[in-house]
């Protein structure tokens, strides 16, 4: 079966036919997601988010592929699953998305808690540089402060639970508040 059948009938809704094509242009998806992987990785994206979009990228060019055209359809998937990628890169790198892309996971206990917010950019090094502990202490309520200074300490989350007799959870919402102060002081 040739490859403007295939469409045509990927475009009817076959299954079969979509997955075939799939294989056929499998290592095409590939090629153009391993370019942009590098670029992806700085704002996020992974692997599997880039090959994600090239598949939508390959349905759409499904759908727009034109048999009377004389193109290629192995260049109109390329086209339309490069244009894919570098939308989906620059849409993730906008300031709005800054906030997830930079996020950091409070469940590891073994990160201490400076090291956990010293990686976006330094914060708590140029806070500790601009204010002193008590002008931070300023800033949050007693139960952060509790926190806190268990944190400095170099105590971990369940640590700080037991200590504080509250709820892990409380803890690390704690942790993400007092995070969030200490990043509006910078």
């Amino acid at each position: 079966m040739t490859t403007e059948e295939l469409v045509c009938l990927a475009r009817n809704n076959d299954e079969l036919a979509l997955k075939e094509i799939i294989n056929m242009y499998n290592q095409i998806l590939k090629i153009n997601v391993s370019k942009y992987l590098r670029a992806a990785s700085k704002c996020g994206l992974e692997y599997s988010d880039l090959y994600q979009e090239s598949l939508v990228g390959l349905i759409e060019a499904i759908k727009l592929f034109d048999e009377t055209k004389n193109k290629k359809f192995s260049t109109i998937i390329t086209l339309i699953v490069n244009r894919k990628l570098q939308d989906l890169i620059k849409n993730n790198n906008r300031k709005k998305n800054n906030v997830l892309n930079e996020a950091i996971s409070l469940d590891n206990d073994s990160l201490g808690f400076y090291n956990i917010l010293s990686t976006s950019g330094n914060i708590i090094d140029k806070v500790i540089n601009s204010e002193t502990d008590k002008e931070i202490k300023e800033y949050l309520t007693i139960e952060e402060i509790k926190v806190y200074e268990l944190k400095k300490e170099g105590r971990s989350n369940s640590d700080i639970s037991k200590i504080l007799d509250k709820p892990y959870k409380n803890i690390t919402n704690t942790i993400s508040r007092i995070k969030c102060k200490l990043i509006s002081l910078d």
